[in-house]
C-alpha cells in the first residue's frame, strides 16, 4: 500500500452465478389498526461493476498522482472514488459468511481505503488525497477482474422502508402524468402555484446555437413539446423564436420560458426583457426567470430586477415567475422582500445531485419547495457535471434501463418526474428528441423509484454516516460497515 508498504491482496471468489430476475412476495404491515400488503421485491444490484466503473473514469485516473495540469478539481475525483469505494463495501458486504471468512484481511483494507477516503473529505491537502488514491488504486487494480465479473447482489427491499426518507413531493402534488403509448410531451402539466398550467416535459436549448437550435427546436415542436427553455446567456433566443413562428401553433398551446443570466443588468431588467420579447417573436412569457442569484439573492440589483419581474407579472407580460440555480437559503432571502413569490425554480436534478449542485446533507430542496408550494424543474438529469460519474453509463443505471427495457435517458427523467420534477431534455439529435419524448408509456414502481433516489447516499455517505439524512439507505449502507 502506498503509505503502509506492499501487502498481498487475496483475490476474491466469485460467487456463483445468479439469474438476472426480480422475485416478488406479499408481506402484512399493520399501520395503526389498519392492515395494509405491500410487496417485497428482490434486485440484483450491480455494486462491482459500479465499483470498478468509477474507478476507472478518465478524470479519475488523470487524479491518480494527485492535484496537478490534469487534475484540476481533486474534489470531484476523490467524490467519485467514495462513490466507488461505498459500492466495493456493499459487493463484499453482501458475500456468504464463508467467503467473508475466507478474504478477511482484503475486507480490512477496503474499510482501511474507505476510512482514508474520508479523511480527504475531512482534511483536503495533497498528502490525504494521495494516501487515499495509492492504496485504493492498489486495491482496486487487485480486484479488477473479480469486480468486472463478479454476479450482482442480490437485495431485497420490503414494504415497510418506503415510509422512511425521500420526503419528495412523492406522487407530485398536482402533477398528472399520462401512462399510455399514445401520450403526447404536452400531456403532462402540473398547476402552478398561481393556476398557470405548465407542461412538465419541455425542450431545454443550453448548447444548441445557430441552425442546429432552429432545426432541433422546431422538430420538438412538430412532434408535440410545447414548453421550450432558453436563456439570455445561450445566445439562441432568436433561433427559437424562428422556430416557433415556423411551427405556426397557436401561441397559447406554448409554454416559452427564458431567462435574464447576466447579472449586471439586473437594475436594468426591463430593457433586456422588450430584447427578449423581439427575439422570441412574442408579446409575453409563459414564465421568466433570474439565471442566478447575481451578487446575492438580498442584494440591491436581485431586489431591483424582482420588483421589475412582478410589474411586468401585474401587467399580464409575464405568466409566472422563477428563479434557477436557488438554494433555500437564496429562496429564502428571496421570499423576504418579494409580494409576488416565485412558484419556479430550475435547478440541477440527477440521481447524484437531486436538486441542487452540492447535496444538502441536512435538508431537502425537494421537501423545502413543497412546503413553499414551488415546482422543481431539473436541469442536466443526465449530464455528470457538476462531477464526473456519468449517469447514463453507470451499471445501477443500466441495469434498471434493462430490466425496464427502456433507454438509460427515458429511465432517468421518468425518475424525476415522478419525484414532482419536471424535466427539460435537450439535444440536438432527432432520435434523441423522440426518445425523450416517450417517457409517458412506461413508470417505475415504487422498489425501483427507491433504487435510483438511494444512489446518492452511495455517492456522500461515508464510512460512518450515512448521508443525505433525509434519502432512505436503501443499499444498507449502514449495515455491516
Amino acid at each position: 500500500m502506498a503509505s503502509q508498504g506492499s501487502f498481498w491482496l487475496n483475490p476474491l471468489v466469485s460467487a456463483s452465478m445468479r439469474p438476472l430476475v426480480s422475485l416478488w412476495a406479499t408481506c402484512t404491515l399493520l399501520v395503526g389498526d389498519v392492515i395494509i400488503f405491500a410487496l417485497v421485491e428482490d434486485f440484483d444490484i450491480p455494486f462491482a461493476q459500479a465499483a470498478i466503473f468509477a474507478a476507472e473514469l478518465p478524470r479519475v485516473r488523470d487524479c491518480d498522482n494527485g492535484p496537478s495540469n490534469s487534475c484540476k478539481n481533486p474534489f470531484v475525483a476523490m467524490t467519485a472514488w467514495r462513490y466507488a469505494s461505498n459500492n466495493l463495501r456493499r459487493a463484499v458486504a453482501n458475500l456468504p459468511e464463508s467467503e467473508r471468512q475466507m478474504h478477511r484481511s482484503t475486507i480490512a483494507l477496503i474499510a482501511q481505503i474507505s476510512a482514508e477516503i474520508e479523511t480527504f473529505f475531512k482534511e483536503p491537502t495533497a498528502e490525504t488525497m494521495m494516501i487515499a488514491v495509492g492504496n485504493a488504486r492498489q486495491v482496486f487494480d487487485a480486484l479488477r477482474d473479480w469486480m468486472t465479473h463478479s454476479p450482482p447482489t442480490r437485495m431485497q427491499l420490503d414494504g415497510e422502508a418506503v415510509r422512511v426518507g425521500l420526503p419528495f413531493l412523492y406522487g407530485g402534488r398536482s402533477l398528472r402524468l399520462p401512462s399510455h403509448p399514445q401520450a403526447q410531451p404536452g400531456d403532462a402539466e402540473v398547476r402552478l402555484a398561481n393556476g398557470v398550467e405548465m407542461p412538465v416535459l419541455g425542450f431545454g436549448t443550453w448548447q444548441l446555437i445557430g441552425q442546429q437550435c432552429f432545426e432541433a427546436t422546431l422538430h420538438a415542436l412538430k412532434i408535440g413539446y410545447r414548453h421550450v427553455d432558453t436563456a439570455q446567456s445561450y445566445g439562441n433566443e432568436a433561433e427559437v423564436g424562428r422556430a416557433v413562428a415556423a411551427a405556426g401553433l397557436p401561441r397559447h398551446e406554448l409554454f416559452l420560458v427564458t431567462k435574464l443570466s447576466n447579472p449586471e443588468e439586473y437594475t436594468a431588467l426591463r430593457a433586456r426583457f422588450e430584447a427578449q420579447l423581439r427575439e422570441l417573436r412574442t408579446d409575453y412569457l409563459d414564465l421568466y426567470m433570474l439565471h442566478s442569484p447575481g451578487p446575492g439573492a438580498s442584494s440591491e440589483a436581485t431586489r431591483a430586477a424582482w420588483q421589475s419581474m412582478e410589474q411586468l407579472y401585474h401587467e399580464g407580460r409575464i405568466r409566472a415567475l422563477g428563479v434557477s440555480n436557488f438554494g433555500p437559503e437564496e429562496l429564502e432571502s428571496l421570499l423576504s422582500f418579494a409580494t409576488v413569490p416565485p412558484v419556479y425554480v430550475q435547478n440541477k436534478f440527477s440521481v447524484y445531485t437531486p436538486g441542487e449542485q452540492r447535496v444538502n446533507h441536512d435538508v431537502s430542496i425537494m421537501s423545502y419547495l413543497k412546503d413553499k408550494n414551488i415546482v422543481m424543474m431539473g436541469y442536466s438529469v443526465i449530464n455528470p457535471w457538476p462531477g464526473v460519474i456519468p449517469p447514463l453509463q453507470d451499471p445501477h443505471v443500466t441495469a434498471m434501463a434493462a430490466r425496464k427495457q427502456k433507454t438509460p435517458s427515458q429511465v432517468l427523467h421518468r425518475w424525476a418526474l415522478q419525484l414532482g420534477a419536471g424535466v427539460i431534455p435537450k439535444s440536438a439529435s432527432a432520435a434523441r428528441i423522440e426518445e425523450n419524448a416517450r417517457l409517458f408509456d412506461f413508470s417505475l414502481s415504487d422498489t425501483e423509484m427507491r433504487l435510483l433516489s438511494g444512489m446518492v447516499t452511495l455517492v456522500e455517505s461515508t464510512v460512518s454516516n450515512i448521508v443525505p439524512k433525509w434519502v432512505e439507505d436503501s443499499f444498507s449502507l449502514g449495515v455491516g460497515v
